[in-house]
Order: C-alpha cells, then sequence, then structure tokens
C-alpha cells in the first residue's frame, strides 16, 4: 500500500515537472528577427549597440531582447544607457588668475587649476566663467597648457548676457588634463573682463556623447495661422533626445512639443525657446530642442513654433540626436545571436542585473550587430495546441483514475482477508 502512494506520488512529479520544462524556456519560433553579434572572442564580458533595426523592430521597452550561444542556449544579459548614471561624477576645480595683458587690442587672461589634491591629475571639460559686464556678447578663444609658456588652441565660442539668455560656460571639445588656461577676448574695446574662472569634469556629458548619435530627420511643413506645424517623422523609433532646427534668418520662436497617436496630438510637457541673432561678427543662438529627460520614441513628433506677426522660419535641414542602449552579456561563446520582435515576450530576469555596476568596471569586449534575419512564423493551428493540452489531461486523469482504482481494490482486498 505504502509502495503504491509513493508511486503515485513520483508519478505526479513527473509530470508536473515535465510541463515546466516545456514552458520554462521561450519558443524561439515566436521571434522575428536576429542579427549576428560580430568581433567577439572567447573574453568573458561582451557588449554592443544596439542600431536602428533592433529599435524599430524590437517591443517598445525591449523586453523581447535575448542572446543565444552557439548552443542555441540563452546567455543572460543586461542593459546599460546613459540614462542610470552609476558611474558618473563631478569634480569642481578652482582656478586662481596668474596673469592678464592687452595686446593690439587683444585681452589675455591665464588661470591656473588646482588640483583636488596634491600631484592628482586635472581632468576637465568644462569652463564656468564669470563676468561683470551686462548686456554683453563676445567671441572669445580658450586655450590650454602644462605650463604658462606653451598654449595650445582648444576652442573658440561665444559667451554673452543679452536679456533673458546668457552663456558664460564653455564646453570643451573633449576632455582634458591641462593644468593651464588662457582665455583671449579679440578687439576688446569694451573691456569685457572674466573676473573668475572655474574648471569642471562632469562625467555624465561624456557618457551622453558616448551613447548619442547623429541623424539627419525627414519632416514636413504646414502654415497654421500663425503656427508653424512641424511633423518629423521617426519610423525607426529611436529614442530622440534633441533636434536641431537649420533655420534661416533672425529669429525668436516659443515652441512646444506633440506626439501624433492616430489623428490626436498628445503634449508631451515640453516647451521653451529657440532663436538666432546675428550681428556683424558674431551670432547668437540656441536652435536645439532637448528631450533629454523625456526621449521620445513615437514614429511621428510635431513641433509646433508661435510665429505671431512675423513671417514663417525657412528651415533648410532638421538634425536629431538620439540615446543608443548597450548590452552587455556573460558567455565564453564567440558565436551569438541576438533574437527580438516578438511583442509578446516578457522582459527577462538574470542575476547578472544585479552587478552590472561592478561589470561595468571590467574589461567588456566591445562587439557589433551585422546581418539582419527575418524569420517567417509558420502559423500552427490552434486546435492543434488545444488538442494536446486536452490530451495531455486526459492522460493524468486516466492515470490517476487507475491509480485509485487499484488502491481501492488493494484496500477492498484486504478488507475481505480480515
Amino acid at each position: 500500500m505504502r509502495k503504491i502512494c509513493w508511486i503515485s506520488c513520483l508519478l505526479c512529479v513527473f509530470l508536473t515537472s515535465g510541463t515546466i520544462m516545456c514552458y520554462a524556456q521561450d519558443d524561439l519560433s515566436n521571434w522575428q528577427y536576429s542579427k549576428e553579434i560580430t568581433g567577439a572572442s572567447l573574453g568573458e564580458y561582451k557588449t554592443c549597440f544596439l542600431d536602428a533595426d533592433v529599435y524599430k523592430n524590437a517591443a517598445t521597452e525591449l523586453s523581447d531582447l535575448r542572446v543565444v550561444d552557439e548552443k542555441g542556449e540563452f546567455v543572460p544579459y543586461y542593459l546599460q544607457s546613459s540614462a542610470l548614471g552609476e558611474n558618473n561624477q563631478t569634480i569642481n576645480y578652482q582656478a586662481s588668475k596668474i596673469n592678464t595683458f592687452e595686446k593690439d587690442h587683444n585681452t589675455y587672461i591665464d588661470y591656473k587649476i588646482k588640483p583636488i589634491k596634491e600631484n592628482a591629475d586635472i581632468v576637465a571639460n568644462l569652463l564656468l566663467l564669470k563676468v561683470e559686464q551686462k548686456n554683453f556678447a563676445k567671441n572669445i578663444e580658450v586655450l590650454g597648457g602644462y605650463d604658462a609658456d606653451n598654449w595650445t588652441s582648444l576652442t573658440h565660442c561665444t559667451i554673452y548676457q543679452v536679456a533673458q539668455d546668457t552663456n558664460v560656460q564653455v564646453i570643451l571639445p573633449q576632455t582634458e588634463k591641462y593644468g593651464f588656461y588662457r582665455i583671449v577676448i579679440p578687439n576688446n574695446l569694451e573691456k569685457i573682463q572674466i573676473n573668475q574662472m572655474d574648471a569642471r569634469l562632469d562625467s555624465s556629458t561624456v557618457t551622453r556623447q558616448s551613447f548619442q548619435k547623429e541623424v539627419a530627420l525627414t519632416y514636413d511643413i504646414k502654415q497654421e495661422d500663425t503656427v508653424t506645424s512641424i511633423s518629423i517623422q521617426n519610423p525607426n523609433r529611436l529614442k530622440i533626445s534633441s533636434i536641431d532646427l537649420n533655420a534661416q534668418g533672425t529669429f525668436d520662436r516659443r515652441y512646444d512639443v506633440f506626439t501624433q497617436e492616430g489623428e490626436e496630438l498628445v503634449p508631451v510637457g515640453l516647451n521653451g525657446r529657440i532663436f538666432n541673432v546675428k550681428f556683424k561678427d558674431l551670432n547668437i543662438q540656441n536652435t536645439v530642442i532637448p528631450l533629454d529627460n523625456k526621449p521620445i520614441t513615437h514614429t511621428s513628433i510635431i513641433i509646433k513654433l508661435q510665429n505671431k506677426d512675423d513671417r514663417p522660419l525657412t528651415i533648410k535641414s532638421i538634425k536629431g540626436r538620439y540615446t543608443i542602449d548597450k548590452i552587455v552579456f556573460k558567455t565564453p561563446s564567440a558565436k551569438n545571436l541576438l533574437y527580438f520582435g516578438n511583442l509578446e515576450a516578457k522582459k527577462p530576469q538574470y542575476d547578472l542585473e544585479q552587478y552590472k555596476t561592478y561589470i561595468e568596471r571590467e574589461n567588456q569586449q566591445i562587439c557589433t550587430l551585422e546581418n539582419l534575419k527575418r524569420y517567417e512564423k509558420t502559423p500552427i493551428p490552434k486546435a492543434n495546441s488545444m488538442d494536446f493540452n486536452k490530451i495531455f489531461n486526459i492522460v493524468i486523469v486516466v492515470v490517476s483514475l487507475m491509480l485509485m482504482g487499484l488502491i481501492g481494490w488493494k484496500l477492498s482486498k484486504k478488507n475481505q482477508a480480515t
């Protein structure tokens, strides 16, 4: 009797575990696309940036991404984007003015950067200026040096404070390690004085740049009374983080940003100003519409410009920057595939996600995505799937009834014997 009970339990466990194993793994026949992950050797951690093919065909939240190795097994991964910012840091440096002089109507101002501790490298990508004058606009040149005698030209830019618009920051083209900076104000008849300068390392800026790409955007323009409506197409559903309007002339316009869902325009809560003011020797402009805090993935983005009584702008072109994600995975396999294109797939949960802060500090082999492949799904008749489930359930019921009958027969036989 006890033996029969044990057999019944084991059989039920076997059938149940078989059911779990059938459904624990995703069926790759439900995925429509894959791309080869190329450039991988036998390193431990590998990474590659997602491309337009993935964003166009994957689920909006990228929940359907699957990495598969050469054995056909799923590989744990996590996604990293600039929005996470675990490793971002800001370091501020104080600077002291060590020299200033005039030459040929040009003003030269030299600064020495103080390291945060003795013998530590000075690493900066941003200079912060303080200017006493109001209502000014001036072109300047910035040079860097390892001493106060030899200088390397780094960038030219315009600093200004005009009405409600101010820009007294210098964004360096790249991260620099100079301990000295020189500011040159050409033809400084206005006697503009820079009273203070500080340096800063903003690693989030570097991170954003490495996780962004530029794209030429296609668009249509319609005039609606005093409003210019610009319809921007985003067929690949890229994560648009900024939009730059290349418009002619001098202008100052307010804007509002919408997404289009069918015939309905949905405001995204983004508005501001773009402007372009040209003088004889300099240009003050801000024609970039930032979307960094709310990247837009809709296929249609609408920008409405308020012209008031001015003529509509002549827009020559529109560029966009979009944020890209990188996928990081751990496998010894050198041949891997990235599957995507299953809108019903749920995001997998991997332990690797918990350790990404540490993994980001490890060496990661950079790979690329190539050779898009589309799979034609073979529809499986629903009836067949239903029949399989019915048959499976019938078998379990029959086996259970047989076991119950056997147990009952044994019990009745035992009662008769007693």
